[in-house]
């Protein structure tokens, strides 16, 4: 069985830590907006794009593995996975998603529940943007390209 891997910066999640991916859950950015409170009129005017198109919040993603092993590996796991890392600015990559990244920084929380099963949880704050991997001054591959949700720009 092929297990889901994340790529966080050029490590890999299950095939250089074993990590199992459990869930991850991809926050929006929220819009900043900003209305202003006339007083004496009802309502409020909605200046968000005023100067434009909206801009957006941090988004955040979380991420949910296990590990399985001795209590003697769970300190060397968590110590190699934290030294990658934890409070680090790092591209993150899912396989399930391998044309685009997000890139942001990222942190460590882990909890072991018994003498088996660990618990992984890695969170970012992460720029607002999903990014395509390659530039639109790149050639494209037919190998890698989805005809669901590719999409071809020639700008050169």
């Amino acid at each position: 069985m092929n297990e889901v891997n994340v790529l966080f910066g050029d490590k890999k999640s299950f095939d250089d830590f074993g990590l199992r991916l459990l869930n991850i859950t991809i926050g929006f950015p929220e819009a900043k907006s900003n209305l202003v409170d006339i007083p004496g009129a009802d309502g409020s005017i909605d200046l968000t794009n005023a100067l434009g198109q909206a801009v957006y919040k941090d988004r955040t993603l979380e991420f949910v593995f296990d590990a399985f092993g001795a209590y003697e590996n769970w300190n060397v796991l968590c110590s190699k996975v934290a030294g990658h890392l934890h409070g680090q600015r790092l591209k993150v990559i899912l396989d399930t998603d391998p044309s685009y990244y997000y890139i942001g920084r990222l942190a460590l929380n882990t909890e072991k529940s018994d003498d088996v099963l660990h618990e992984l949880v890695i969170t970012g704050t992460m720029d607002p943007y999903k990014y395509e991997l390659q530039s639109s001054l790149d050639d494209w591959l037919w190998d890698s390209f989805s005809f669901e949700t590719g999409v071809i720009r020639e700008y050169k």
